[in-house]
């Protein structure tokens, strides 16, 4: 469990899966009415966690918001909102995961087709960097 020296935020990783299995794993975010003090976080963990599928949950107290990442193939957004709903947390979905990458996958494969390429670079890029990758890529042509 990690608490993050932050009483409103509440997480919990299990990704724990030293199995050569592959998983098709999303995040997925709800808005959960039904929580509204400290004491609510273990029913909520409990309702989760359990469902097959299921690695991560992060709860945020402040904004209602559980963060839950979970293998698309084993269960979808809806099937733990209306888990969470049946036991007593009205819960909407605010983001499924799986739509997410359904769409970025998409993209990739429009790109792909249209012979473009995206490139994400980390840290901070100064002028000079972008002039030496374009070089770069010039030189690939």
């Amino acid at each position: 469990i990690t608490n993050n020296n932050n009483k409103n935020n509440d997480s919990e990783d299990d990704s724990s899966s030293a199995s050569s299995v592959e998983h098709n794993w999303v995040r997925s975010a709800f808005y959960v009415q039904g929580i509204c003090c400290a004491s609510e976080i273990p029913a909520v963990r409990k309702i989760v966690k359990p469902l097959k599928g299921v690695s991560r949950l992060n709860i945020n107290l402040t904004t209602k918001v559980v963060h839950v990442q979970h293998d698309v193939s084993l269960i979808h957004a809806n099937q733990i909102a209306n888990a969470l709903t049946t036991q007593g947390f009205p819960t909407q979905i605010q983001k499924d995961g799986a739509h997410m990458a359904q769409a970025k996958q998409q993209a990739l494969s429009t790109d792909a087709k249209n012979g473009r390429t995206t490139l994400h670079a980390k840290g901070i890029l100064r002028e000079r960097d972008v002039a030496n990758i374009e070089a770069t890529l010039t030189q690939l042509e």
